[in-house]
């Protein structure tokens, strides 16, 4: 999915597709540059290799999660939402790694998602004032009453829950079923933080419980 802007003296441009079928950072200002080297083609490397972007819904917020595998000159990331792919409004600055060769994992929320299909992209900016966009991708965002936000997830360290209702207790599972870690929320008000650098790279479920029901989610723990 990636795109080089290839850049030839005869003043033609041509677009051709990266053979690894990342996600591409697409146009924006001064994307482009030239080359006065006689008989010689330049290819102008991107600012940022994406690896993958999605965005889901988490309880009454929307998360974006994006993964970098290279970054030339990155300043930050903006992250944009549209209700017809037409006009775009910012969300929130994410700060870039600048130049990195490590893959690279950024979230940022949504805290007022619209409703209903909406739209959201990346605007990737340099130091040197240069901007290209990312892709789309779309989420379908319903209301409810009833909420938990697990943040960040996929998670390496600490993680963060926030919930609108009153839970009492907070249970961790892994995939077999053997509870791993419980928490008393009684005496908490509307978010808890808590350490989850011991649990080993896998897939758990995080069930929160009240008085009269339940709320399921899935938490995926990553190499720290």
């Amino acid at each position: 999915m990636f795109k080089s802007f290839l850049i030839f003296i005869i003043v033609v441009f041509s677009i051709k597709s990266n053979a690894q079928n990342n996600s591409v950072f697409n146009g924006g200002n001064g994307s482009g540059s030239s080359c006065n080297c006689a008989g010689s083609v330049l290819e102008v490397p991107l600012p940022v290799e994406l690896i993958s972007l999605t965005a889901r819904v988490n309880g009454q917020y929307v998360v974006m999660e994006w993964i970098t595998a290279t970054e030339i000159n990155n300043a930050y990331f903006t992250v944009e939402r549209s209700e017809d792919i037409l006009h775009w409004e910012s969300i929130v600055n994410v700060n870039g790694a600048g130049n990195s060769n490590s893959t690279l994992n950024y979230s940022a929320i949504d805290y007022n998602p619209l409703q209903g299909l909406s739209y959201y992209r990346l605007r990737q900016a340099d130091y040197d004032g240069r901007y290209n966009y990312s892709d789309m991708v779309s989420v379908n965002f319903t209301y409810s009453d009833d909420y938990i936000l697990i943040f960040p997830n996929p998670v390496t360290d600490n993680l963060t829950i926030y919930f609108n209702s009153n839970p009492e207790e907070l249970i961790i599972t892994d995939i077999q079923g053997n509870i791993v870690k419980k928490l008393s929320l009684k005496e908490t008000e509307n978010s808890i933080t808590f350490p989850v650098i011991n649990l080993q790279e896998s897939i758990y479920f995080i069930t929160v419980k009240s008085l009269n029901k339940q709320l399921k989610y899935k938490l995926i723990k990553i190499r720290n």
